[in-house]
């Protein structure tokens, strides 16, 4: 198992010493009102977040899930885009490599991609996930079509069911009407949760199950976190406060408007096109936010840090 950990010392005064001494101490208030709503659990939005891997029995049933789909399959491809496959692949990139099921994610529209996919796969022993949280994702919809005409022309339309399975909200929608007329199996996604933060749900676990990767041990370390973040007293001993914080000073404070991720190991890549992307649909508001920027080290070191240390 590969472990992460999450250490590092923030000092919260704007760079250079400058701007308003009090702003950390108003930041801090509204870290900490974010955490009160979080500990009365009465926002069905952030419910729907933090109770993903509290919700006793949910992890048994994806199991289910997923040795149904890994029992008869030597290959996953999955359909998603953004948060419906970036969180996925981050927990497969830091699993065990070897698993016996190959996970393929197409999360972009390029026809020479999925045309690959199709021509190079078995398509007795390859299944197919599809995601879309709305159901209307343009992009999921039309690959999930071409997927399902070439299946049914070599396997069968009856065959269909035992190749497909579709994640979506409840209720009509494109994905569950293409689902209802070839009898394709369906899971509910919560419609409180969106796609950033679905890396706990069946969006994240499934794949990751199938793909092998010891899902427990991945909730029981978010549930960790969770509690001590609303067990602690003190807001700037939460490493994750202590975090947020430092971010929203610097740029409301400190002028700095560019928020750069650059681990030094390769199998923290995809964490960090993962960030890029939960980082900027959740603070790119208003006119507000810090554009994040995906490096690697020591690569980007040689190519990029110039301008990160000296730069505009």
């Amino acid at each position: 198992m590969t472990r992460v950990p999450y250490s590092q010392e923030f000092h919260l005064s704007p760079p250079g010493g400058g701007g308003d001494a009090a702003a950390p101490g108003s930041l801090m208030e509204k870290a900490g009102s974010v955490l009160r709503d979080i500990k009365k659990a009465k926002d069905p939005k952030l419910n729907a977040v933090f109770g993903q891997f509290l919700k006793p029995g949910k992890p048994d049933q994806l199991v289910k899930e997923a040795g149904r789909i890994a029992g008869k399959t030597k290959q996953l491809i999955v359909f998603g885009t953004g948060g419906s496959s970036l969180g996925a692949q981050t927990l497969l990139s830091l699993a065990p490599a070897g698993g016996a099921v190959k996970i393929t994610f197409i999360d972009n529209l390029a026809p020479e991609i999925t045309e690959a996919a199709l021509k190079t796969m078995d398509p007795a022993a390859t299944h197919f996930l599809v995601i879309s949280k709305s159901g209307y994702t343009m992009e999921v919809i039309a690959q999930s079509l071409i997927a399902l005409e070439n299946m049914s022309r070599i396997l069968g339309e009856g065959a269909l069911r035992e190749h497909f399975t579709f994640i979506t909200q409840p209720g009509d929608n494109p994905l569950r009407s293409i689902a209802k007329e070839w009898s394709i199996p369906v899971l509910d996604h919560d419609p409180d949760l969106t796609g950033r933060f679905s890396v706990f749900s069946s969006v994240g676990l499934l794949p990751a199950l199938v793909g092998g990767v010891d899902t427990r041990q991945t909730l029981a370390g978010a549930r960790a976190v969770l509690d001590q973040a609303l067990a602690e007293e003190a807001l700037d001993s939460i490493p994750a406060v202590k975090g947020a914080l430092f971010s929203a000073s610097a740029e409301r404070y400190g002028n700095c408007f560019i928020h750069v991720m650059m681990p030094y190991v390769n199998s923290l890549q995809m964490l960090t096109k993962w960030f890029v992307q939960l980082w900027a649909e959740s603070l790119g508001k208003k006119g507000r936010g810090t554009t994040p920027v995906a490096a690697l080290g020591p690569l980007d070191q040689h190519s990029q840090l110039q301008m990160f240390l000296d730069g505009r």
